[in-house]
């Protein structure tokens, strides 16, 4: 539900709050990004966050930081912070209101000459929170079409779910042509060795029992791929080459050198 909320009351009290608080730089910096993301929501009760987006808004390079700042604010009582159990699915935050007034019509101002700067502020913030919406919508699409896939297997009849060895998906033709389909996917998997991850996947659900339907499968290879990606590391195919078939390559020719600077203990 959006509220009205008077912008530059509730920003200036809220800043003198943290001042009395005694609030580091870092635990200021967080606040400051969520209120711009709750003003560019139209004030919403309930405001969906992303980690990594507010992370980087508010310049924290540490996780935990991050999660032990939110749960200091929700502390002292300017959030409420509502984690999420679902790594798919945001936590949610409710900010506090320090507007303080009852009658919201009362606190729109009628001065412009005098919040002519918080305007112009207003505007830039809206602007610089839009260019950031714009440029992680493919993640939070992704991150929502994974979260319909496993909500769907909640649903699927017994005995639909099974090991990655019975997807089809664990061929590879399969899981190529599935991919080529989206130009998107082309995109991103460029060079990409597919039979690589095909068998990190497999093995990964022989470790676990991990079992789940075709489309679980599908969006699980993506997510090896995706996190590889964000990781930099990312095993391409080279020469035409897969990953396994360069290994063997190397072994027969004896290059203890490359094996070593691929990460792999060379007993000859």
């Amino acid at each position: 539900m959006k509220q009205d909320v008077n912008y530059i009351k509730h920003h200036k009290a809220v800043n003198i709050k943290m001042m009395e608080l005694k609030l580091n730089a870092v635990h200021i910096s967080l606040y400051n990004a969520l209120f711009l993301l709750w003003n560019q929501s139209g004030f919403q009760t309930d405001l969906s966050i992303s980690r990594s987006q507010l992370m980087d808004l508010s310049k924290i390079g540490s996780a935990n930081t991050y999660t032990s700042c939110l749960k200091e604010l929700d502390k002292n009582k300017l959030i409420v912070y509502k984690p999420s159990h679902n790594p798919l699915i945001g936590s949610v935050v409710n900010l506090y209101r320090f507007d303080n007034s009852s009658d919201n019509s009362s606190d729109i101002t009628t001065d412009n000459s005098s919040d002519n700067s918080s305007d112009t502020l207003h505007k830039l913030l809206n602007k610089e929170t839009i260019k950031l919406i714009n440029k992680e919508s493919e993640l939070i699409n992704e991150n929502l079409e994974k979260w319909i896939i496993q909500h769907k297997e909640g649903s699927d009849k017994k005995g639909k779910v099974f090991l990655f060895s019975n997807s089809k998906f664990n061929d590879y033709d399969t899981t190529r042509n599935y991919l080529a389909k989206q130009q998107k996917y082309i995109e991103k998997y460029r060079g990409v060795d597919l039979r690589h991850y095909i068998d990190e996947v497999d093995k990964w659900s022989d470790r676990s029992g991990k079992k789940t339907t075709d489309r679980g499968w599908i969006a699980y290879i993506r997510e090896f791929m995706d996190k590889a990606i964000e990781n930099n590391s990312l095993v391409k195919l080279e020469k035409g080459e897969t990953r396994k078939e360069k290994i063997d390559r190397l072994y027969k020719e004896g290059n203890t050198k490359e094996l070593m600077a691929m990460g792999l203990h060379v007993h000859f």
